[in-house]
């Protein structure tokens, strides 16, 4: 049996279609501390049928995702003006694990597991996480509602994702089975 260093989960919110209405979930009455998001991810299409970009993010600081996701970021103005557009925010499930450490290795896992969909970021796409870690996703929408995502969602993710010793094991809890 292998073992597992670090395991953690992601409480990923949204998805948002425009940076306003993250910023208008931050101002709502639902909003939660923008200093408990450190991950953020979109993808963006141009029409529903064209290949879409895909970015995942860290801000390492824990004062507001808002401050490293705004519309001047360098991939965000990329495609701010895309037709489909979908950005997720995601938190450490417990605030003592929101360390620079952590939220590095978890972007690592992400962005090394899911290589072929993400862009940009080529040293992560070719590193691989300093320990054996796992990382459990759960999806909730604006109203923090914990969702089921449907076959056809968006974001990319698995709800599971481990690396344990050079090698990646994804998988799907959330969904509903159709009847």
């Amino acid at each position: 049996m292998e073992r597992i260093d670090k395991s953690f989960t992601v409480q990923w919110l949204g998805p948002f279609d425009k940076l306003e209405g993250l910023n208008d979930y931050f101002k709502g009455e639902n909003g939660l501390d923008k200093g408990l998001f450190n991950f953020y991810y979109f993808e963006a299409r141009k029409t529903m049928r064209s290949k879409p970009c895909c970015y995942f993010g860290i801000h390492k600081k824990n004062d507001g995702i808002t401050k490293r996701l705004t519309k001047s970021h360098s991939h965000y103005k990329e495609v701010k003006d895309f037709k489909y557009v979908n950005i997720w925010i995601g938190s450490l499930g417990r605030k003592k694990d929101q360390t620079i450490a952590n939220v590095d290795l978890v972007e690592t896992l992400f962005i090394r597991a899911y290589k072929d969909i993400v862009s940009e970021n080529d040293r992560k796409k070719k590193s691989l996480p300093a320990e054996n870690v796992t990382v459990i996703n759960y999806w909730y929408d604006e109203g923090n509602h914990l969702k089921h995502r449907k076959k056809n969602e968006t974001c990319g993710f698995h709800d599971v994702i481990c690396y344990v010793e050079k090698e990646f094991h994804k998988g799907n809890l959330s969904r509903k089975k159709d009847f």
